[in-house]
């Protein structure tokens, strides 16, 4: 019963939480007159307080500790032992990462417990295992070291500055009408980094999220959401965050908001790019990701997509 297993975790969350105040207001007047050092581990709690204490610029800490961590440049986090799932092993080791992502990735196996916490990603690339993994892995290899897939990167760059971001400020120039820059370039730097350069190459038409009209941030809202309770499941027992999902409130109300936004944003591109290629007297010289997905059977069944091709462009 997920009221028991609440229960059962609730009291030493509690004892942790009021021994947590002192540590953290501690470690913030520590780190207030010192330069940043690698995290204390304290009794019960771990490294819960540094990771609160940074929360807000969890990037830069991390490349602060793997700088501070020695010739390795690797160094295990370690949370509070209610809460196993938040245990990391951080490195930027080239070494490292070869080893543990390619020569002998079946020792390092992400397991069930992770396939749950990112159950969005559903059997796709990211929470995949074994032969699956190495399948997948060789499709992504080869789609990715494609020419024409580089070049179209490149080109779909420069159309997004052209036709994006110059063509917003061309049009508050010529209307006169007010423009908030710093929101312009906000969204100009997100697409570039994350959603419409990489959405482009995958389903070969432009969402349209830098442009005039600028449209709104749902769909970019919805991947940070994901992304946001995967980490937020980490630091929580597994009992809290499945009662949370079962009851719809905190963060998996969040996810569970972002799961239609994401299928239907899929949806509309497969469309889009049907309608696009339908209309094109030229298919063979487009190049996306999705060409290399959409007529096979273990995507697309009776024409649809399935669930593995949904949770596939997602990822």
């Amino acid at each position: 019963m997920p009221f028991a297993f609440l229960l059962r975790d609730l009291v030493p969350l509690a004892l942790l939480f009021l021994l947590l105040i002192p540590l953290y207001r501690h470690y913030m007047s520590r780190s207030s007159k010192t330069s940043p050092t690698l995290p204390t581990y304290w009794p019960v709690v771990g490294m819960l307080p540094s990771i609160l204490a940074n929360f807000r610029d969890v990037h830069g800490y991390v490349t602060a500790l793997l700088a501070a961590s020695g010739p390795g440049h690797s160094y295990e986090v370690r949370g509070p032992v209610v809460t196993p799932s938040l245990r990391f092993f951080c490195t930027c080791d080239p070494a490292n990462v070869r080893h543990i992502f390619v020569s002998n990735f079946h020792n390092y196996p992400k397991g069930e417990d992770f396939a749950s916490v990112f159950d969005t990603m559903g059997g796709s690339f990211f929470n995949a295992d074994g032969e699956s993994w190495r399948r997948q892995r060789a499709r992504v290899q080869q789609l990715m070291a494609s020419p024409r897939l580089v070049a179209c990167m490149s080109s779909s760059c420069q159309y997004k500055v052209e036709k994006g971001l110059v063509s917003a400020l061309s049009r508050a120039a010529s209307t006169r009408v007010s423009l908030d820059l710093q929101e312009l370039f906000m969204r100009f730097a997100f697409v570039l980094r994350y959603f419409d350069m990489t959405a482009m190459p995958v389903f070969g038409v432009d969402p349209g999220l830098l442009s005039v009209d600028m449209p709104p941030m749902d769909v970019p809202s919805a991947m940070d959401a994901v992304m946001d309770v995967g980490f937020f499941r980490h630091t929580v027992p597994v009992s809290w965050w499945k009662l949370m999902r079962r009851l719809r409130i905190g963060p998996e109300r969040k996810l569970a908001a972002a799961q239609p936004v994401l299928r239907r944003f899929v949806t509309e591109m497969l469309e889009k790019r049907r309608r696009v290629y339908d209309e094109s007297q030229n298919n063979r010289g487009n190049v996306d990701i999705v060409s290399s997905y959409i007529d096979d059977p273990e995507y697309v069944v009776d024409g649809k997509p399935n669930e593995f091709l949904y949770a596939t462009l997602i990822n």
